[in-house]
């Protein structure tokens, strides 16, 4: 090996962490002390020694040199023996061994490379080429340990990748069932999402929106100015100035707007929408659901039709009973009038005709009453309250019958068949407690609470035999509780004989209804 060569090894420099360590195993101490005396000088070399084989391999293994100095002629065990034995330890099996050697002779060479060294000095050599035979060895083998580290951390690494890539795979696959699973939820309910950047003026729509207004899956989402093309102009003018107050103020919006689709079809929907801010508190977008509410529609208008045929039909039995009744009397009266005028009786002929005179007052106040009674719609359009007192005041009869209603709690729209079943509720027994119970005095209380709402009517006339409530008829106790029942709420009544009857209807209403158009 020439100068040059060892001057300028071809192996890359051995990371800074890491140190050189050299084990020489040799019985003569005169050798180990000129090798220490080598490499003392070397400030990155650490030196060990060791004058007995027996002891060398369990040394080795403790201590894990970087190269072993590894002499052949040893008393008690043969150096090419210890070689081997090193390459059958996991400990030792990869480090580099030097064969120190007295003799030249290439057959000793030739078993040294057969047992497993890596290379093969006759002792002593000179200073520069030992340095440089133990810096070649251990920096080769100090650069595979960090290959072989290198090596396994990329194996670590690239089994977590393939590990995310499958649980990123198993997430993917579970948000896309997700997402099927919430289009076809979205298609049953008839409902979609949708959001709104504003600063890119771009929306976005889930696949049940585009089903629903029949839009061309192959167009971007609307915008706001396209909205025109689906809602008529009245519901455009709501949903403007409810986007306005949504994207400035952050004022969430809950409206029923009237559309025509693409084949001239008009459909009601549920909007919905509600801002989303960034940490600055600024609103940034939009986003909510919209809910196809026609069929509710129609069949809330198929059920109120049928509701007011059957209200009709109602108090038409109420016009026969009272108002036929009154008619056929005052016929009665009129004749007996008649006969008495033509006996030359003038009293009793006054009589009669006095008779019929109240006769036709009471058909009167019954026409009047029976009219009210089918137009409550009209009554109901500026709230239930200013209803029960147009009806309350309506039904005082000066020195006769006095009404009243009073309200307690924050008043506020209910929804249209809650108002609709209370104001009902209070002409019973509004009717009830004046043609039966021979009240003087009829008062209400309509109290709103928090989710709920009560109507609480009360009379001082003559109350209800034990068991008029299950004889109802004439009373119309069945009629009131099938309205309060309908609308979701409760009805009792407590009344006794002689001292009056209370009504009490309380219906579930957390939510306040919109208010109605002017």
């Amino acid at each position: 090996m020439n100068e040059s060569y060892l001057s300028n090894p071809p192996y890359p420099e051995p990371l800074p962490e890491h140190r050189i360590m050299v084990l020489l195993v040799d019985d003569q101490a005169m050798v180990g002390e000129a090798v220490r005396r080598q490499l003392s000088d070397q400030a990155h070399m650490d030196f060990h020694y060791c004058p007995e084989g027996a002891a060398a391999i369990r040394l080795a293994s403790e201590i894990r040199p970087t190269v072993i100095l590894q002499d052949l002629l040893m008393p008690g065990v043969d150096g090419l023996e210890l070689v081997r034995k090193y390459r059958q330890t996991p400990e030792t099996k990869y480090i580099p061994i030097i064969v120190l050697s007295a003799t030249e002779d290439p057959e000793i060479k030739s078993q040294a490379f057969s047992a497993g060294a890596n290379d093969y000095v006759v002792k002593l050599p000179d200073k520069v080429e030992m340095i440089a035979r133990i810096s070649y060895h251990s920096r080769a083998y100090l650069n595979q340990i960090e290959r072989d580290e290198a090596y396994r951390a990329l194996r670590k690494s690239q089994r977590q990748l393939v590990d995310g890539n499958m649980v990123l795979t198993q997430l993917s696959q579970r948000l896309q069932r997700n997402n099927e699973a919430l289009q076809a939820a979205e298609r049953l309910a008839r409902m979609g999402s949708w959001s709104w950047e504003i600063a890119r003026d771009e929306a976005v729509w889930s696949a049940a929106l585009y089903e629903m207004f029949l839009w061309d899956t192959t167009r971007p989402a609307p915008r706001f100015e396209d909205l025109k093309m689906i809602f008529t102009p009245e519901s455009v003018v709501l949903l403007h100035a409810a986007a306005a107050a949504c994207t400035t103020l952050g004022t969430s919006y809950n409206l029923d707007l009237e559309g025509i689709r693409t084949n001239g079809e008009h459909f009601f929907v549920n909007a919905k929408g509600q801002a989303a801010r960034d940490p600055t508190g600024k609103i940034t977008s939009v986003f909510g659901t919209i809910h196809d509410i026609t069929e509710q529609r129609k069949l809330g208008e198929i059920a109120q039709k049928s509701a007011v045929l059957e209200e009709r039909a109602r108090i038409a039995g109420e016009i026969h009973d009272s108002l036929a009744q009154s008619f056929a009397a005052i016929v009665l009266q009129t004749e007996i009038a008649e006969e008495q005028w033509n006996k030359a009786d003038r009293t009793g002929s006054m009589n009669c005709i006095s008779k019929a005179r109240d006769l036709a007052r009471f058909g009167l106040a019954e026409a009047r009453r029976s009219a009210l009674t089918l137009r409550p719609s009209h009554a109901l359009l500026q709230g239930l309250v200013h209803a029960l007192k147009q009806l309350f005041d309506r039904a005082s009869i000066k020195d006769v019958l006095t009404c009243e209603t009073t309200t307690k709690g924050t008043p506020r729209r209910l929804a249209p068949l809650v108002e609709h079943a209370l104001f009902r509720v209070a002409q019973e027994a509004l009717n009830n407690a004046g043609r039966h119970a021979k009240a003087n005095r009829i008062t209400s209380l309509l109290h709103f609470r928090k989710k709920t709402v009560t109507l609480t009517i009360e009379d001082n006339g003559i109350g209800l035999p034990v068991d008029a409530e299950n004889k109802a008829e004439g009373f119309g106790l069945a009629a009131m509780r099938e309205r309060a029942e309908k609308a979701g709420g409760h009805f009792s009544i407590e009344a006794q004989p002689g001292k009056g009857t209370r009504v009490t209807v309380e219906i579930p209403d957390p939510a306040p209804a919109p208010k109605a158009k002017p």
